[in-house]
């Protein structure tokens, strides 16, 4: 589980944005990086790395949420 975890690490960290915040991770990027390090995955591992983003992205809500609070007191 581990290297799935290298893998999201690696997509997340090549992250877009849209100005409001923080994209998912398409598939498109996914694919793209598996056929750069040349891995097949299991479908099990994309939906790992899909799981791991949905959690990534409430993460960052959260705190935009939590910013916004504190910069309009």
């Amino acid at each position: 589980m581990q290297f799935v975890y290298k893998w999201f690490v690696d997509l997340n960290n090549k992250r877009t944005s849209n100005g409001f915040g923080i994209n998912p991770i398409q598939y498109s990027e996914i694919l793209s990086y598996f056929t750069l390090i040349e891995v097949k995955p299991e479908e099990w591992e994309v939906e790992m790395i899909s799981k791991l983003d949905g959690i990534a992205l409430e993460i960052y809500a959260k705190e935009a949420e939590r910013q916004n609070k504190k910069n309009n007191k």
